[in-house]
């Protein structure tokens, strides 16, 4: 017999999220029914049913007025939060507390984060190519800058799972790596030159050595150079 059609895919719209009118800076989704969102004046809000209710954890931290630009959870319980004037917050209890830390960001916008599946290790990007890393097994050394390699701003970061390996993107068409955990970074080489006035704004890697960019001016690249210490591959013939 005939296998069966396949299913037609839910195109029902979600419900509107109680949100004010506040614009949305970035959405983290766990998993298919996981998924925090966070914004403007405080705006931080999480799902456990794929986005049909939502709750507001915006008073979870105490203070409506940051803006929020990015948010790093894993295993659902622990995580941070990062966004204006060197704001960094952590929870350890899925997100029901929120506490300040110490970002010695001083006061440089914070505008991507990322952190590991075990929750030890953040990192954060900032405005003037600010780098910052955190490892929980040492607390009292709290979040510490890194050697950066770029003085504009960075939006974004991406380290891979279970590896010191990773990317950071952001203005000046700049995107480095690095080998060692974010203790030294290199700046990334790609088939194409990109125009200095590139602002790189979001960056993924699905998987080790495949990696995506995109910004300002239409601007959209791929790395498929396995490892990025690897040479990148030559581009294609016109």
């Amino acid at each position: 017999p005939s296998p069966p059609p396949p299913m037609a895919p839910n195109k029902s719209p979600l419900p509107p999220v109680p949100s004010a009118g506040a614009t949305f800076r970035a959405v983290k989704a766990l998993n298919a029914t996981h998924v925090w969102a966070v914004g403007d004046y405080g705006l931080l809000m999480s799902s456990k049913d794929g986005g049909f209710t939502w709750q507001d954890r915006k008073n979870a931290t105490g203070n409506n007025n940051i803006n929020w630009r990015s948010i790093c959870m894993k295993a659902g319980t622990s995580g941070w939060v990062v966004g204006e004037h060197g704001n960094i917050w952590y929870t350890s209890d899925a997100g029901d507390t929120w506490l300040k830390e110490e970002s010695h960001a001083n006061g440089l916008h914070l505008n991507g984060i990322d952190c590991q599946a075990d929750g030890r290790y953040g990192w954060a990007v900032g405005n003037s190519g600010l780098i910052l890393l955190r490892d929980t097994f040492a607390d009292a050394s709290g979040w510490q800058p890194q050697t950066t390699c770029s003085t504009g701003d960075l939006n974004a970061i991406r380290m891979w799972p279970n590896s010191r390996e990773g990317q950071v993107a952001g203005a000046n068409g700049k995107v480095c790596y690095t080998l060692s955990g974010g203790n030294l970074w290199t700046e990334q080489l790609f088939p194409r030159v990109f125009s200095s006035s590139t602002v790189w704004l979001t960056l993924d890697a699905p998987i080790l050595g495949l990696s995506w960019v995109a910004g300002s001016g239409g601007a959209l690249a791929v790395y498929t150079g396995g490892s990025p210490e690897s040479p990148p591959p030559p581009p294609p013939p016109p």
